[in-house]
């Protein structure tokens, strides 16, 4: 996890710099490729499970190729408290109810 810290360190100066946008957001589970690493790079962690994402809706057995996120904010019932709900659609379930 140390190259990750100079990865960030890097971007950290790029961005004080003005070298990346303004929205730009360090995330190490979105670095695909390293020049000194061959293959994958060991922090995509969600890649075997996106990819058994990919191959359901392939094979048509889900509805969308990612999964359908709601994020809500209660500040009466929960006390200020944010959710986050997150789901997939089987296709053969919503064959069943038609």
């Amino acid at each position: 996890m140390v190259d990750v810290w100079f990865m960030q360190k890097e971007a950290n100066r790029m961005y004080s710099a003005g070298e990346l946008p303004y929205n730009f957001d360090f995330e190490p589970a979105l670095i695909l490729s390293s020049p000194d690493k061959e293959g994958r790079f060991p922090y995509w962690l969600g890649f075997d499970a996106q990819m058994a994402i990919k191959a359901f809706y392939d094979n048509g057995q889900i509805k969308d190729p990612v999964p359908s996120i709601f994020v809500g904010y209660d500040e009466k019932i929960l006390e200020g408290q944010w959710r986050l709900f997150e789901w997939m659609i089987n296709t053969a379930f919503m064959l069943k109810r038609l």
